[in-house]
Formats: C-alpha cells, sequence, structure tokens
C-alpha cells in the first residue's frame, strides 16, 4: 500500500509531485569520438573510460593528440566544466562532473551535457548515476550479466526521478555536504599514511636515538643491530600441507560456507582487511586435525603463489581461525617480536617478492622465507619501534572504520533522498 502524497512507479515509489523521465528527454546524452586518432608525444590529452576514477580523471597515463584533431572530435563531443562523463567501455560508469582548465578529448564515455539545462541539476544526477535506481535498470537491461560494455542508448533509456529544480539542488547540497564530510577523512587518511610511511623507512633503517652507526650489506645501521636470516630467528615456519598429504587432507577437511566452529583465513581476508563478510570455515573436528596451522593474533602470513611474497599480520578475531592453502605462517623465537618483525619485512616486502621464480605462477618458497635477510635491533628497541608503527596503523583503523561509517550512513541517505522518502 502506497502511503498518502506518494504514487508508485515504473522505477519505484516517488512523491506525487515528482515525475518519471526518460534521461535523452531531460538532457543532452552523447558519447566521444568514434574515430581512432594518431597519438603523438605532446597535445591535447585524449580520455577513454579507463581514465576515470572515484577521484577524478586520471591524467597520469593519457595519450596526446593534434590540436586540429581535438576541434575536429569537438563537433561531435565539445566536453565543458559542469558536464557528467560516465564510462561505457571496459570501466563502466565511474560518473564524475568535468572541472578542469584545460581541454580534453574523449572516447568510450558518455558525455552528459548541463549548459542551459532547467530541469536538471548536474549534481543531483551525478547521484542518481551512483545510486541503486540507476544499478536496477543496467543490471535488467543486460539480464544480470556482468557489463563491460554500456550501449549509448541504455544510458540515454534510463528512467530517473525527477522533482521540482529546487529540490534537485537541495538534496545536492545535502549530498555534497556528506562528500565533504568523506574528502575530509579521506584527506586525513593520507596523511596519516604518508606520516606512517615516514616513520616506517627512518625507524626501521635508523632506529631510535642512534649516533653511532655500521656498514652492512643492508646498507649503515645502528652499531648495536644485526643482519639476520629470518630462519635464524624462527621457531615456527608452517602451511596447510604440513598437516599431511593431499588425500588424508580432503578426508578430514571440509570447506563450509555456513558459519561453524573456526574461519579458514584466506589471502582475500587480508586484502580487503575484512573478516567478517563471505568467509569459508570448518568444523571442530578440522580445527584439531589441522594442529600444525593454527592462526592466533600476531602470526605473521605470506602469499606462496598468489601476488607471492605478499606479508600481512593476523589481527585478533574472536574465533578460532585455522590457515588456507598458499600461505605461509611465520612465527619466531623469543629474540625476536612478531610485530616488529612484520614491519620489517613489510618494508622489504618488494625485495622479498623479487625472490618469487616460476615460469606461469610465481611462487616463494620455505627456503626463500629462511633466507630472506631482515634488520633485528635489540629486543627493547624492537618493543619502542613497534608500539609506535603500532599506534600510527590503529590511528589509520580508526579513520579507515570512520570513512566507512559516513559512507554507509550517505549510502542510506541517498536512497532516502532520491526516492523522496526523505523531503527537503
Amino acid at each position: 500500500m502506497v502511503a498518502d502524497g506518494y504514487k508508485d512507479t515504473e522505477i519505484g515509489v516517488i512523491p506525487i509531485e515528482w515525475d518519471v523521465a526518460k534521461l535523452e528527454t531531460i538532457c543532452d546524452v552523447r558519447d566521444g569520438t568514434h574515430d581512432s586518432p594518431k597519438y603523438q608525444e605532446n597535445g591535447i590529452p585524449f580520455i577513454t573510460s579507463k581514465h576515470l576514477t572515484d577521484n577524478g580523471v586520471d591524467f597520469s597515463d593519457v595519450n596526446y593528440i593534434s590540436n586540429e584533431d581535438h576541434i575536429n572530435f569537438s563537433k561531435r563531443s565539445l566536453v565543458e566544466n559542469g558536464d557528467i562523463l560516465f564510462g561505457m567501455i571496459g570501466t563502466i560508469g565511474k560518473p564524475l562532473i568535468v572541472n578542469y582548465d584545460f581541454e580534453f578529448s574523449i572516447k568510450n564515455v558518455a558525455l552528459l551535457k548541463f549548459k542551459d539545462n532547467t530541469k536538471l541539476n548536474n549534481s543531483f544526477t551525478l547521484n542518481l548515476l551512483k545510486s541503486t535506481i540507476i544499478d536496477k535498470q543496467f543490471s535488467k537491461l543486460s539480464n544480470g550479466g556482468v557489463q563491460s560494455f554500456i550501449a549509448l542508448g541504455m544510458i540515454r533509456s534510463l528512467k530517473i526521478p525527477l522533482p521540482p529544480l529546487k529540490e534537485q539542488e537541495k538534496i545536492a547540497d545535502i549530498l555534497s555536504t556528506a562528500d565533504d564530510k568523506i574528502d575530509a577523512i579521506t584527506s586525513q587518511i593520507e596523511k596519516a599514511q604518508t606520516l606512517k610511511k615516514g616513520l616506517l623507512q627512518k625507524l626501521l633503517s635508523e632506529g631510535i636515538g642512534h649516533s653511532e652507526f655500521k656498514d652492512s650489506e643492508l646498507g649503515k645501521i645502528p652499531l648495536s643491530w644485526e643482519v639476520v636470516k629470518i630462519g635464524s630467528i624462527l621457531e615456527l615456519l608452517t602451511d596447510y600441507h604440513a598437516n599431511g598429504s593431499y588425500e588424508k587432507l580432503s578426508e578430514n577437511v571440509s570447506l563450509l560456507e555456513k558459519e561453524d566452529y573456526s574461519i579458514m583465513v584466506r589471502t582475500t581476508n587480508f586484502e580487503k582487511n575484512n573478516f567478517k563478510d563471505n568467509l569459508i570455515y570448518i568444523d571442530e573436528f578440522a580445527y584439531n586435525y589441522l594442529k600444525k596451522s593454527k592462526v592466533y593474533e600476531h602470526d605473521i602470513i605470506i602469499n606462496k603463489i598468489a601476488n607471492a611474497g605478499a606479508t600481512y599480520l593476523m589481527p585478533k578475531i574472536d574465533k578460532p581461525v585455522s590457515l588456507a592453502m598458499n600461505l605461509f605462517l611465520l612465527r619466531f623465537n623469543d629474540s625476536a617480536l612478531q610485530q616488529y618483525i612484520y614491519f620489517q619485512i613489510k618494508k622489504n616486502e618488494d625485495r622479498l617478492k623479487l625472490l618469487a621464480s616460476g615460469t606461469s605462477t610465481k611462487t616463494i618458497t620455505k627456503d626463500d622465507v629462511r633466507g630472506f635477510k631482515i634488520l633485528l635491533p635489540p629486543l627493547e628497541e624492537q618493543k619502542q619501534i613497534a608500539d609506535i608503527l603500532s599506534t600510527a596503523d590503529e590511528k589509520l583503523e580508526v579513520l579507515r572504520a570512520k570513512k566507512e561509517k559516513y559512507e554507509t550512513l550517505k549510502k542510506g541517505l541517498l536512497q532516502k533522498l532520491l526516492s523522496g522518502e526523505v523531503r527537503v
């Protein structure tokens, strides 16, 4: 039943005084050139869908075309400030409002023009293009398949809710305020990352308060530090297959999608820093069978195959954890602090990755890990360095959680404002 003051439409329930319109009836929707120009060393930037990002157009790796070609292409698709760009091939979507003090040409990009548009606000439209209202229509038009191409006709035929222009502007202003807050937190995250990177480089090579240094095979280091092979300080280096043969493992271990006794931690959990969603589980019997690869807080995990050498530190999880395939688990003796060793390996991760070998699939071996050399200060200094870097990490996690919270709030607000559930 539709509430008073609202009506049911093909795109959902909206206020009575709002309209539903095809995008092409209220906005000039074009695409870029269909030609393939000759590139040159300098000239006019030539933008394709792959250059559209969440942070604007990425001009860092564009090709350039002649001014003559640009003038010719602009007869069809002149890009002006205030227009919206929308990726059509490869990179789908990533809509953005143009705001640059130089000209460029486009290909495989839809162009929505807003100059003198009296019915549609560009900021309102930008938020619509990022909403589920549009996602659902694209999904329906492509029969739910994965999209690698959006035809111009599909974009033109999109049906959108159309509030009065003044209400569109108010909606856009509210969402812009939310975006400003998210951008401010993003800026704080970038500054915190830069600070941590500087600390990482300085503390892990110069230490704290040293005045005397010596030459080593890894460069100048504090007099009291050593260059050691990881193998010389290891207590445990293990993996999933340390528990038995393939046959025995398949007999005793079943991977479960439904929540059970233990999480089987995988590379994807570390890459996404997500230990809550899309998890794989094992039962208690399997967890106990895999006794040689139980995972605890502060264990160091290294990819064996996919992105071989990528290194992670296990966070605290309120559930038993077991190691998935294609990962190594490292635990160190009393001369080394887990968190410090993690930061040392992470700082030198690119050097570790160079050890990966193989023709089709690059792989890191246990011998590669054991022979990898790092810098080892006295234990007390390890603790001091780890505490400083861990504090920097904690600050980053707080900021990331804060950003995620505001993004979730904005997503809910977006839906309520664009459907008219909340009026302004």
